[in-house]
This record gives C-alpha cells, structure tokens and sequence, in this order.
C-alpha cells in the first residue's frame, strides 16, 4: 500500500469514527417562542407557541435525545405539569 493510500485511509478512517460518535451527540431541539404558533413545526425560525405543543412534537419523534428549548420573551400560563406523563 503506497503512503498515499495509507493516508486517505487513515483519514477515511478518522472522519467515519468522529461521525459516529458525534451521531449521538445530535438532539431534536424543539423550540418555543411567545411569538410562535403551534402551527410550526418548532424549528428556530418556525417556533411553536405552547409547552404543550413542543412536548407533542417532542414525542412524534422515537429518537432521544429530545430538547425544549424557550426563546426569549414573556410566558403565560406556562404549566410543567402538562410535560410530567409516563412517556419519557
């Protein structure tokens, strides 16, 4: 095997290993904006408007890790309560 070869391997080799580790590293990130609507599919530029919503998206997805993450502003009626369930 010439040092050419050998070295895209290795680097071949490197990136596929760092991929598949950093895979799991990756969240589903749902957020929550006053401004939303729960129209939206949550993304960062398309945020949902309620707790209640993001926790309903965030159980249409089967792979964990899972992220709410609230954008800035004021929120009413924000209950943790409707997140607490037997479905983790």
């Amino acid at each position: 095997m010439t040092a050419i070869k050998r070295l895209r391997w290795t680097c071949f080799l490197q990136l596929a290993l760092f991929a598949w580790g950093a895979a799991p590293l990756r969240a589903h990130i749902i957020y929550i904006a006053s401004n939303g609507d729960d129209k939206n599919p949550g993304l960062l530029g398309e945020p949902v408007a309620t707790l209640r919503r993001a926790r309903d998206l965030s159980r249409q997805d089967p792979s964990p890790p899972r992220r709410i993450v609230f954008r800035g502003g004021t929120y009413y009626n924000v209950s943790v309560r409707s997140m607490i369930g037997t479905r983790a």
